[in-house]
This record gives structure tokens, C-alpha cells and sequence, in this order.
């Protein structure tokens, strides 16, 4: 497949930024967004290393993207509508973070053990009440963190009557689904951990007063989508060489940074040939 200019960048251009910045014998740096990191989580967990395979190279990624995955779980967790049409057994999956949200959901029914009139009464009663409000969750809720939402359930448990049959399952079932929500965050950890994935922390980039004179410049001048400018800049500031993504409008509007920017924007089915480029160019394997 041929390398097309302006989607993946000019290799010859990679390899020299890799060669500068990080020397002949150590890695590129390449930064996982939110949608690729995700996908190598989901579909293929050595993925990783076959490109690693091709040449040297250091992958990463940004605290935000993390947050972004496990926030999105969260949020189905808490909608009713959600809620409801899952435990009726609507098996539709529009993203992945709705397919772990709903298969969290069955285990905790079929660890529940009840029968359908109860399952019946769960449903009654999600419709009755507000999570939102029961949780103490405003909008915000999205970010709180499995411990703080595992907090604010054992208050609600002790706050609510728990003499209601439907109200008492939905407390049980959400029991359930915190402790089953805490286990698939550990694997993913765990999956980072033993890929040798670096996650960038927030205040590995803002605490930098020079690095947020540059943020407020691109945040100024680019026209790359706000909601994205934290972990592009993730990238940027941590001299990444690729920001390997599947969004079609950042990689468009990253050209809006200048030429002062060495990261390459490319896509996740152009980043084969991108790594053996690089390795041809470096004699193989890094070398």
C-alpha cells in the first residue's frame, strides 16, 4: 500500500525527527489517542508487538484518553433509558464502551439470581428513581473514580428504606456491577502495564510554566477540536514523533499547528508501513 502525503507524513521526515530527537539506537515515540488505544486493548492485545517488531518504539499515551474510556463505561452505568433496555435484553452494541457497560450488566442479573418478576420489579423501580440524584452525581459524575462511586453507593444503601423488594434488588445489583466495573478497570491497567504503555500525567504537562505558554498559543491559533487540544498537547509537550489516531478531523486540522511542530498525524492503517519505513531507513530492527 502506498504512503500517502498528508495523511501519515513523510517517512524520510519521521526518521529524521526519531534520529534528532531520541538518537539512532532508542525509540520513537508514539502516542496512543483515546481510539487507538482502545482498539489494540479490544481487538488484539499483541498487536503491539509486531510493530515493535518492525523497529524501536516507545508507545504512550495521555491520563485524559484513560479517563475518557472508563468515564464513558461510567456514563452508561447511570442511565436509566440505558439501564432498562439492556436487562430487557437489547444486545445492540453502538461502541465499545456500551458493549463492556451491557456485559457488566449480565453478570451482575445472572449473579443477582432472580427470576423474571423480580428482574420485572428492578426495572418498575429504576424507573421511579433518579441514579443521578440518588448517587449525589451531577454531570460531573462522569470523572468520579470507581472508589468514589463505590462511597457514594454505600451511602445511598444506608440512607434509602430498603423494605422495598424492587428497591432492594437495584441496590444489590448495583453492588454487583461496582465490583464487576473495578475488575474490568484492572485488567485494562493491567494490559497497560504489561505492554509497557507510559501514561502521561497531568502534571507532567501543565506544571511546566513554559509548556503553558505553548498550550494557550495552539489553543489560540489552531482550529483542532477543544475537547482534543488537552491530549494532542500531551503528546506535543512529551516529544512524541506520531500521534497515532483514527479521527480523520484531527489528523485534517492538525496542519493548523505550523511547522513548528515535529509530531506526525497517521492513521492506525497507515502506521505498518510508517514503522517499516523507518526501520528500512535505520537498517532494520533500529539498528
Amino acid at each position: 500500500m502506498p504512503l500517502r502525503p498528508g495523511n501519515i507524513g513523510n517517512p524520510q521526515t519521521l526518521y529524521a525527527i526519531s534520529k534528532f530527537s531520541w538518537g539512532e539506537n532508542v525509540s520513537i515515540k508514539v502516542f496512543l489517542d483515546t481510539n487507538t488505544l482502545i482498539s489494540f486493548f479490544n481487538t488484539n492485545i499483541f498487536e503491539l508487538e509486531v510493530f515493535r517488531g518492525y523497529c524501536d518504539i516507545e508507545f504512550v499515551t495521555f491520563e485524559k484518553c484513560i479517563y475518557e474510556w472508563k468515564n464513558g463505561i461510567k456514563r452508561h452505568l447511570i442511565n436509566i433509558d440505558f439501564l432498562i433496555s439492556t436487562i430487557k435484553g437489547d444486545f445492540s452494541n453502538n461502541d465499545y464502551e456500551s458493549s463492556v457497560a451491557k456485559s457488566i450488566i449480565y453478570r451482575a442479573i445472572d449473579n443477582l439470581g432472580i427470576d423474571c418478576e423480580e428482574i420485572n420489579q428492578m426495572v418498575v423501580t429504576l424507573k421511579e428513581i433518579d441514579l443521578g440524584f440518588e448517587f449525589g452525581i451531577a454531570s460531573e459524575g462522569i470523572y468520579l473514580t470507581c472508589k468514589e462511586m463505590e462511597e457514594r453507593f454505600k451511602r445511598w444503601v444506608c440512607s434509602e428504606d430498603i423494605n422495598k423488594k424492587g428497591l432492594l434488588r437495584v441496590k444489590q445489583f448495583y453492588k454487583i456491577v461496582i465490583q464487576e466495573l473495578k475488575g474490568e478497570f484492572r485488567i485494562f491497567d493491567n494490559w497497560l502495564q504489561s505492554n509497557n504503555i507510559k501514561v502521561i500525567h497531568y502534571e507532567e504537562v501543565f506544571m511546566n510554566p513554559h509548556n503553558i505558554i505553548r498550550f494557550r498559543q495552539i489553543l489560540n491559533d489552531s482550529y483542532l477540536p477543544t475537547e482534543d487540544l488537552e491530549i494532542i498537547f500531551a503528546g506535543l509537550s512529551s516529544f512524541c514523533g506520531i500521534f497515532l489516531t483514527n479521527d480523520l478531523k484531527i489528523i485534517k486540522r492538525s496542519r493548523t499547528l505550523g511547522l513548528n511542530h515535529i509530531m506526525q498525524f497517521v492513521r492506525v492503517e497507515d502506521f505498518t508501513d510508517v514503522v517499516k519505513s523507518i526501520s528500512s531507513n535505520r537498517g532494520g530492527n533500529g539498528v
